[in-house]
């Protein structure tokens, strides 16, 4: 059997008690951050979205049925949309549509809408 020097099995152990303690679980959010998803209901990748941390998770489920409306847009002629803007209280503005702390893009090709995206008003 090999005799290992003492300075190199020291030197092993060290590196092996380094990674040993390293090797735990990382987290890329803070636990404040995930706790406010767990309230509200979100993800990461609705959060200000389609979602609001900052609000419970019945606010945000009430706020959900918006999107299908506004995915029912998508495909629609440009005049049927703003036809049914204007008469659901929406205002035009810049190319955007604003409604009370909603923001509304369309992106329109051939006079008809092929995205639609709703968000958060940032200007207030």
């Amino acid at each position: 059997m090999t005799h290992i020097p003492s300075r190199y099995l020291s030197r092993a152990l060290l590196i092996l008690a380094i990674t040993a303690m390293s090797a735990g679980p990382a987290y890329a959010i803070s636990a404040k951050y995930r706790a406010q998803l767990e309230a509200s209901g979100c993800t990461q990748m609705t959060d200000g979205v389609s979602c609001d941390i900052h609000k419970t998770k019945a606010q945000n489920a009430s706020r959900q049925t918006q999107p299908e409306e506004i995915d029912a847009m998508i495909g629609q002629p440009i005049s049927d949309t703003a036809e049914r803007l204007l008469a659901e209280g929406w205002k035009p503005q810049n190319g955007r549509w604003y409604q009370g702390d909603r923001v509304l893009t369309l992106t329109v090709v051939d006079e008809v809408v092929k995205h639609a995206r709703l968000a958060q008003r940032n200007d207030r």
